[in-house]
Order: C-alpha cells, then structure tokens, then sequence
C-alpha cells in the first residue's frame, strides 16, 4: 500500500467528521524534501478530537502499545499501525525539559500550509513549531536538517 492510499483513508475520515489537523514531524520534513526518509506519519488535532481520532483510528488499523517517555506530556497520544505505516496522533502536544512544562495546544499553532501530495491536499504544521519542538525534544538529528534546508533558500 503507497502512503498516499493510506492517507487518503484516514483524511477522509477526518474529513467526514470536520476534524482540523496539521502533520508535523518526519513526515512533514520529507514531503518538504528536507529528509530523505520518514519513520511515521504524526498528525496534530485538537484535544475535543482526541476521543473521535482514536476511536476512528482504532476501526482502520491495530492500535499500538505506547511506551511512556517523561519527555512528552503530550494530552492525548495514540500510536496505529494501518496498512504498512505507523500514525502518531497527539492533541495537546507537550515536553517537559530542563525542568520546564511546554505546552502547545493546536489552537495556537501557527496556521498549517497547504501540500499538494499526488492527488490529496494536505495540511502542514509550520516549520516554526517544529523547530521549537525539536530543539526542546534536542533532536539535534532534525534540527540540523532544518538548518541545512533554509541555508538553500
């Protein structure tokens, strides 16, 4: 199964029940051609969606066990293997670093970016959110690509 058949399952049933959401992570960074690679596919919602998200999720695909990191305070975190890929839904995305919580609910993340993939019509989470989240989860790995993609701006 390609990742765009995947995705357009899942979208379409974020869809029919009016559920905003941003992909973020290794994901986002391929599809900006600033990795190479993705490990998974993780989607931001809202934290009144989590329940739906999960609920929907669970129907298409195996609902995976999730390891507890004291990093991630994350609201509302699931993980889903569905036809060959794994999807990382979180709402109320959190870390907690250096002794600090940060929090950083969808309702102020900065406003998603429209990709066209194949025939799908995704929304980005902003390359600005993610490279505050990952210099606060110091994946250095990410950050640096980041770095080297605005340096061929």
């Amino acid at each position: 199964m390609k990742t765009i058949d995947s995705l357009n399952i899942v979208l379409k049933a974020f869809e029919e029940h009016k559920i905003d959401y941003q992909i973020g992570g290794s994901f986002m960074l391929y599809l900006r051609g600033i990795k190479d690679t993705f490990k998974d596919i993780d989607i931001m919602i809202k934290e009144k969606d989590y329940v739906l998200v999960d609920a929907l999720l669970s129907e298409l695909g195996e609902k995976l066990e999730v390891k507890k990191d004291p990093m991630f305070i994350t609201r509302g975190f699931s993980r889903f293997s569905f036809q060959d890929f794994t999807y990382d839904i979180m709402a109320g995305f959190g870390v907690y670093t250096h002794e600090k919580s940060y929090y950083f609910p969808f309702e102020l993340l900065q406003p998603a970016e429209t990709y066209i993939f194949g025939e799908l019509s995704l929304k980005l989470g902003s390359l600005k959110d993610w490279t505050l989240f990952y210099q606060l989860m110091e994946r250095y790995d990410q950050l640096s690509a980041i770095k080297s993609y605005y340096k061929t701006l």
